[in-house]
């Protein structure tokens, strides 16, 4: 009898979960095709297109809810597992390296504070957004933005995650310098690697061969720096090295991470794994933002978007772009009003920048004091040409400067093969591109050469 109960049971919970998993179906296809209606589309279907949910993986399922929903508090934590080793499969690595056991990385409260911390950063009228270790200016720009336009109760876990590497990556968080026994321990390490890549190296070279001998020199000039780092120390007693903090390398992550490392041996591997993995995590969570927030096609080795940069500033009142120091005083750019607006009776320039303002259907110099808008993309422009920036304004050319895609590449550092991502912008007019409060636009006007 007891035999026949639990067959009951389990068949009951059988069609009980078959009939979630349908009803997550449904519910996914209605929230996608509401959305879908309201969108910015590039072309192309959603990465996770409904029509096309039978039998597509559970655990996908619960990727794309975390993407796309706010989930209750109890559901943080376990989300960011998964969306931590979704975004390392994307970058071509091992979609199991985090286990339920590193949900310590959120009940220490780690992965929280420094949301908190990059959610202050955001909204922050003082602190440039600029993140180091990546490639991706210009998109990571546009992603900054569009969370600038969010409540912070309607961010998803996604967003959320990647909201945590901007306190981390951020250009203006300066971590102090390495301790002395720490700088010493990055340069045996670092005397370790240079070595290995000579040992791979000489096999099938001469001892005479240039890039051998260039092996031979780096090593020898990290040995003379490390002793110099051991006198220092006997000297510099209880003062940091003068080496800096580098926090796209993992050694250096551990080091700002000391202290959670050393909690018990659970945080310790937990930190240490996150370390490791701390930028291909990072690159992961921005792909996956990129595909939320633009449904690309295409989804592969590269993401399809073509963004035409002069559309999008005739789009988007919140786009300036910054001149070079020679456009600034080439007097041949100004019209008579533009002479008359911009510059001072005592031929003092005010600053300004290419901008469309409210109301208007034209990019025009606009004096960065009459801006509307607290926060811009900041792009900082590479031409001095007047025919190519005039170009560029009236739209005239069949090949406009276009965001074309977002790329996996690999680079090759310390001898090994990393994965990355880059972008692709043809027939480029700017250098670089941030997040800044329009009363810091003279502060990065005068930092770009002015």
């Amino acid at each position: 009898m007891r035999l026949k109960q639990n067959k009951s049971k389990i068949k009951r919970r059988n069609t009980k979960n078959r009939r979630n998993t349908k009803n997550t179906k449904r519910k996914i296809k209605r929230r996608y095709n509401k959305k879908k209606r309201k969108s910015f589309k590039i072309g192309g279907a959603n990465a996770l297109n409904p029509d096309h949910l039978e039998g597509i993986d559970e655990s996908l399922l619960e990727v794309k809810r975390l993407t796309e929903e706010v989930v209750k508090p109890q559901e943080e934590g376990p989300g960011f597992i998964i969306l931590m080793n979704r975004a390392l499969e994307h970058m071509n690595n091992n979609p199991d390296t985090f286990t339920k056991e590193d949900d310590i990385l959120w009940t220490s409260g780690y992965l929280n504070e420094g949301f908190e911390k990059g959610w202050e950063m955001l909204q922050s009228d003082d602190i440039e957004i600029d993140l180091k270790c990546n490639e991706l200016c210009m998109i990571i720009s546009i992603l900054n933005h569009s969370l600038l336009l969010k409540e912070k109760v309607n961010l998803t876990i996604l967003e959320k995650m990647y909201i945590f590497f901007l306190s981390y990556l951020n250009y203006n968080y300066t971590p102090p310098n390495l301790s002395f026994d720490y700088a010493i321990q990055k340069s045996y390490h670092n005397i370790a690697l240079e070595e290995d890549k000579l040992k791979k190296y000489i096999k099938g070279h001469d001892l005479e061969d240039r890039k051998t001998k260039q092996y031979l020199k780096n090593i020898k000039r990290k040995n003379i720096r490390l002793e110099e780092l051991k006198a220092d120390a006997v000297i510099k007693k209880g003062e940091l090295s003068s080496m800096m903090v580098d926090i796209c390398n993992n050694f250096d992550c551990e080091y700002l991470n000391k202290s959670n490392i050393d909690q018990s041996p659970l945080h310790g591997r937990s930190f240490k794994k996150l370390c490791y993995h701390m930028i291909l995590i990072f690159k992961g969570i921005v792909w996956l933002n990129i595909v939320k927030l633009f449904n690309p096609p295409n989804i592969g080795m590269e993401l399809t978007l073509n963004l035409n940069i002069r559309d999008l500033m005739l789009h988007n009142e919140s786009i300036i772009l910054i001149p070079s120091n020679e456009m600034y005083i080439n007097k041949d750019i100004y019209t008579e009003e533009e002479n008359t607006r911009i510059f001072e009776k005592d031929g003092k320039l005010r600053l300004w920048g290419y901008n469309v303002p409210h109301g208007e259907t034209q990019i025009q110099k606009v004096e960065i004091n009459k801006l509307n808008y607290k926060k811009y993309i900041v792009a900082i422009l590479d031409i001095v040409n007047i025919t190519t920036m005039n170009n560029f304004i009236n739209g005239i050319g069949s090949n406009p400067p276009t965001l074309t895609k977002i790329y996996k590449s690999i680079l090759i550092l310390n001898g090994q093969n990393i994965e990355s991502l880059k972008e692709e912008i043809t027939n480029t007019i700017t250098i670089h591109w941030l997040i800044a409060h329009k009363k810091k636009l003279h502060a990065v006007i005068l930092d770009h050469g002015l």
